[in-house]
């Protein structure tokens, strides 16, 4: 290859010679531009790719050295994140402990415990959910579970007011649950929340919520009771007082006075139960407190059917009562001997009942000092609801008729709950004197004024006006209404009165029969009434009792109808 060059340079010489001096010089200039650019075509391209290469050293070192700044910041973080694991904060406290250094020791604990508050906090309320969520299978042992967890979550967030409210619901509930069985819907956030905003506008004194609590009884403010108890019981479980206090278990016993107002009778009837032994041991047996709680329970055994219990209980209150105050004409006695007639006559005994109603009436009128005091007038209802149950319903009507205007100015109002139960009474007499059209219409013109009272559209005395509703359309000959408001009523009363045996469930029961018969269906009337008589039977109620003249009559229209058919 280098002969050929060469054998080409002596030819291009050659070819030089036949040139005249400026085709030489143009053509040598020529050469060696050409010969030039072909020499510095590489060179430059050779330049071009050690400038790329520095220019992609240079990222490359400043990305190295990005990603060493990088590498030691995570060092650093992953060298934080150890020191405040909990092996770590272990072995640095177990060495200061060693060294003795007891303070420095608590403060490794509280920095600790601030690293890792919301960490411990989501972890405690999962645990206390779940332990909640397991309550209906496994009853107190679960809130208890439950109550721990919040307690821990409570430990790092005291100022929560909902959960502390919430610990003191799980308590009760736990409570409430070994004593007896039953299952405690706990209330809702919200619940809470609004109790908190209500709390920070009523009094913290004692005797100033007291005071209210018996001024909203009077009012036949149900609801409120039952708030001013749950806001007396919140102040009551913080120290000076505690839960075993006497304060504390006062407000207890309100919290169950104002369930059984509102209709829960069954609330009622656990709380006063679970808290009895610690009035008899903690306040004493005999101390006029005590009795009055006793006096509740037995008051709320009547509400739940268990009339001959609650006879049982008042009869025995009276004379530890008079012994208790001194005197057997001291209002809370005569309190309690009302609640005996009262017994009386939900047993069928309504003679016994309208003698000893009788028999009190000038008794509390002296007590009272006044012959339109409300108890007075609650004993005259009380008169007036024997002389119906003896047939003598006109006086009873009278009776009534007298009542709602003296109830109306006695409470200031014409819609308090024993005015609205006045009218119920007389809506009951116009019936039993064949007025069943200006019964049902009373009845109907009830039924919203009670819901307002009570705040529920199933409170047991809204539920005992619809079945006057449904006796009075049946009395009119609409057994197809009356039959479609006795079926709706069946599972409402049982759930208000925790019994489907319960006398007044018996008796939806009866004119479910009559209504069926009415309609024609007399298999379904006498299927209807099967464990009636029983039930009625296992109750104590007397055979005179309003409530067996009304099964004898719905028999009595199955037999005629059979007898029609036959």
């Amino acid at each position: 290859m280098l002969v050929d060059l060469i054998d080409a340079l002596i030819a291009f010489l050659e070819s030089l010679k036949g040139m005249d001096a400026l085709n030489q010089g143009l053509t040598i200039i020529g050469l060696f531009t050409a010969l030039g650019a072909i020499i510095g075509l590489p060179i430059r391209l050779a330049n071009r790719k050690v400038a790329d290469s520095v220019s992609e050293y240079t990222k490359l070192e400043a990305l190295l050295k990005t990603a060493r700044s990088e590498a030691e910041k995570h060092r650093r973080n992953c060298e934080t994140l150890t020191q405040k694991s909990p092996g770590a904060f272990l072995e640095k406290y177990e060495s200061e402990m060693r060294d003795g250094n007891d303070e420095r020791a608590m403060t490794l604990s509280q920095a600790f415990i601030d690293d890792q508050t919301e960490a411990l906090q989501t972890a405690y309320r999962m645990r206390m959910i779940e332990a909640i969520r397991q309550a209906p299978e496994d009853g107190a042992p679960a809130y208890d579970t439950a109550r721990l967890w919040a307690q821990a979550a409570l430990a790092l967030r005291p100022q929560d007011q909902k959960l502390r409210m919430l610990i003191d619901e799980l308590g009760e509930a736990a409570g409430l649950a070994k004593a007896t069985g039953a299952r405690v819907k706990l209330k809702s956030d919200a619940d809470r929340e609004a109790r908190i905003a209500r709390g920070e506008r009523l009094p913290t004194d004692l005797r100033a919520l007291t005071d209210a609590f018996f001024s909203a009884r009077h009012n036949g403010h149900y609801q409120l009771m039952l708030f001013l108890a749950e806001h007396g019981l919140m102040i009551t479980r913080r120290t000076p007082f505690g839960v075993g206090s006497r304060e504390h278990l006062m407000f207890r016993r309100h919290r169950a006075e104002a369930n059984r107002c509102s209709g829960y009778y069954k609330d009622c009837f656990a709380e006063i139960t679970e808290i009895l032994p610690a009035f008899d041991t903690g306040i004493g047996a005999l101390d006029p407190e005590t009795l009055y709680a006793r006096h509740l329970k037995a008051s709320c055994l009547l509400n739940l059917g268990r009339a001959q219990h609650a006879l049982e209980e008042a009869e025995a209150l009276i004379p530890l009562m008079t012994k208790a105050y001194g005197s057997d004409v001291h209002p809370h006695v005569l309190g309690t001997r009302y609640l005996k007639a009262f017994c009386l006559l939900n047993l069928g005994r309504a003679q016994h009942a309208l003698e000893e109603a009788e028999a009190q009436i000038p008794l509390m009128t002296k007590a009272y000092g006044s012959d339109v005091h409300p108890e007075v007038l609650t004993t005259r209802h009380l008169k007036a609801s024997c002389l119906q149950n003896l047939g003598r319903a006109q006086h009873a009507l009278e009776e009534a008729e007298a009542l709602i205007p003296l109830q109306t100015k006695a409470y200031g109002s014409d819609v308090h709950p024993d005015v609205l139960a006045t009218r119920h009474l007389k809506a009951s007499c116009l019936q039993n004197l064949g007025r069943a059209q200006d019964a049902l219409e009373e009845a109907e013109a009830l039924i919203p004024l009670l819901t307002k009272a009570y705040g529920s559209d199933v409170h047991p005395d809204v539920l005992a006006t619809r079945h006057l509703k449904a006796s009075c359309l049946q009395n009119l000959g609409r057994a197809q209404h009356a039959l479609e408001e006795a079926e709706a009523l069946i599972p409402l009363e049982t759930k208000a009165y925790g019994s489907d045996v319960h006398p007044d469930v018996l008796a939806t029961r009866i004119l479910r029969s009559k209504c069926l018969s009415g309609v024609g269906n007399r298999v379904a009337a006498a299927r209807a009434l099967d464990g009636v008589r029983e039930g009625l039977e296992a109750a104590g109620l007397s055979p005179e009792h309003r409530f067996f003249k009304r099964l004898a009559k719905a028999e009595d229209l199955i037999s005629d109808k059979e007898r029609i058919d036959g």
